[in-house]
Order: C-alpha cells, then structure tokens, then sequence
C-alpha cells in the first residue's frame, strides 16, 4: 500500500503570522490537532494542541497576538505519496515521528 491510498488531501494549514487562537479555533472548527505551517507554497513548520499548550501557553504568551510561527517545529520529516507504507512506518519509528 502507497502512501496516496491512506493520505489526508484536505489539509488545512496556517501562515507563520497567524495567531495560535485562530490556530486553536481553526482545529476546533475541523477537529484536528495537528496544522502544517505554510509560507506560501513552502512547508515551513508543524504545529500541535500541544506544542500550543507545552511552547506557548506555559511561557505565558498571549494567544491573541503571539505567532504560531513562535511554537511550530520546525524540523521535519516527510514522504512521497508513491512511497511504501510500511517504508513511512519505519521512518516514523527511527525518527521517533508521530506526523508525516
């Protein structure tokens, strides 16, 4: 099985500027906890609920006016849609990786 037969095409993503409440309310509005963080076309970042709460909401940041771009991580990895499933697992696990 290939990447492409278990992928997620509607992915909702946010610019790094935006705000973590828009951030927050745009994963409560689609039920996901889990946003790709764009700068243009480029990926740039990945943010979590809880990179949200563990980076920003225990240094006391604001979330009305503090950045998502402030609390994403930025080190990624990622795979081809033509790349083996069981080939992503693995990565996942040596990588130590939850998102692909």
């Amino acid at each position: 099985m290939k990447i492409k037969d278990i992928m997620t095409r509607n992915v909702k993503t946010a610019a790094p500027e935006t705000s973590l409440e828009e951030v927050a309310r745009l994963m409560r509005g689609h039920s996901i906890g889990s946003i790709p963080v764009m700068k243009g076309e480029q990926l740039v970042g990945f943010v979590t609920d809880r990179d949200m709460v563990t980076r920003a909401m225990t240094e006391g940041l604001d979330p009305r006016t503090t950045p998502i771009g402030e609390s994403r991580t930025p080190l990624l990895f990622h795979v081809s849609e033509e790349q083996d499933v069981q080939e992503a697992a693995w990565l996942m696990e040596i990588k130590r990786v939850r998102r692909l």
